[in-house]
């Protein structure tokens, strides 16, 4: 909870009662979105995350019923692929999507060869509703269950229910002050500050105009750019900047994707390039497919001796697509490329690596 230059700190452990009072000057909003399942819930511990993961991996892959996907989101449809690469039949995935098609934010196209891919892999796509009956990723147990959706029809013999939608940005603390007036008189924030969608709005400076003490990045804010690390490390030089400069002079400079740049089915199966996320991505993915690719040196050094696949962009001359950005985005993960790169290390593990400046992407 948020008041004007004092914030209510609760500590992570819900049996902990105690509170703390922490006053700012200034408050940087960059606590993301909500996810379900894929994310940790706030004061979550390590122990009961496992434990989470550990019943839903048991329900999927020893469970008989049905598998239930709530969302055609680039996340449910890659939620999706997932699921199909570890069943086997007759068990289904079926995507509810409470739009028209599959990745809806992005061009028409692309929603074809996603919805083509899943149906080739064995999934069952509903549109135009949602599941109604429950909110939550859901386990069976021994007995499959049964979901209800909007629509009214019933899905029955589902083992697993898996919400694969966000929830939006985790700015509740921002709504209002209304219990800190308790505190030393702490007044309430300023109307205006969070959206229709609950986003903290900003300015080019990435600042509050309702409250010039905050300010906001990544998911939390209602800037015009996708959730990607570039960007995102982009959004915290220009802050970080204005904070340091005492006043907001300097502006943000929107970088170029405006939409996620992949779409995967899967880990291992099928994912596709979004070329109009990526200037100048139509003439650049036309022509760096395979085998055109191995003509460069850099590309053929890392496809020989590093993460990237021959295929990660398909043919040459080619759609961007296939099994060959999957596996090289495997790679990568596998070979801790981009972790490593940034000073980040497994849960308990102290970092080694010392974080290089990242700069402004040039801009």
């Amino acid at each position: 909870m948020c008041a004007e230059n004092v914030l209510l700190v609760k500590p992570l452990d819900e049996k902990d009662k105690n509170t703390k009072l922490v006053s700012f000057d200034v408050i940087v909003c960059a606590t993301g979105f909500s996810y379900p399942t894929l994310l940790a819930k706030p004061g979550q511990s390590y122990e009961s995350r496992k434990e989470e993961i550990a019943t839903l991996t048991k329900s999927v892959l020893e469970g008989t019923g049905d598998i239930v996907v709530g969302g055609g989101g680039a996340v449910g449809v890659e939620i999706a692929g997932d699921l199909l690469e570890q069943i086997k039949k007759p068990r289904k995935v079926i995507i509810v999507s409470s739009t028209d098609r599959l990745v809806a934010d992005l061009p028409e196209i692309y929603s074809k060869r996603v919805l083509t891919q899943l149906i080739s892999m064995g999934a069952k796509v509903i549109f135009n509703t949602r599941v109604e009956s429950h909110s939550e990723t859901t386990v069976s147990g021994e007995t499959p269950m049964s979901l209800t959706l909007r629509s009214g029809k019933t899905l029955k013999n589902v083992s697993a229910y898996v919400a694969g939608f966000s929830r939006g940005p985790n700015t509740a603390f921002l709504k209002d002050g209304v219990g800190l007036e308790d505190y030393d008189g702490a007044a309430p924030l300023p109307s205006g500050i969070l959206d229709e969608s609950g986003r903290v709005m900003v300015n080019s400076y990435l600042q509050s105009p309702a409250y010039p003490a905050l300010f906001a990045m990544g998911a939390a804010s209602n800037l015009d750019e996708p959730t990607l690390a570039p960007m995102v490390a982009a959004q915290a030089i220009t802050v970080a900047a204005n904070i340091v400069g005492a006043t907001a002079t300097t502006t943000h400079k929107p970088g170029p994707a405006k939409a996620p740049m992949y779409v995967l089915t899967g880990h291992h199966t099928y994912g596709t390039w979004i070329p109009e996320s990526i200037p100048p991505g139509k003439f650049l993915f036309g022509m760096c497919g395979f085998p055109c690719n191995m003509l460069c040196p850099c590309f053929c050094l890392a496809a020989l001796c590093g993460p990237m696949d021959p295929f990660m962009c398909g043919w040459c001359c080619g759609t961007p697509d296939g099994p060959g950005l999957p596996n090289t985005l495997m790679n990568v993960k596998e070979k801790n490329v981009f972790a490593t790169s940034m000073g980040y290390t497994g849960v308990g593990k102290p970092s080694v690596t010392p974080v290089g400046k990242m700069s402004d992407m040039e801009r």
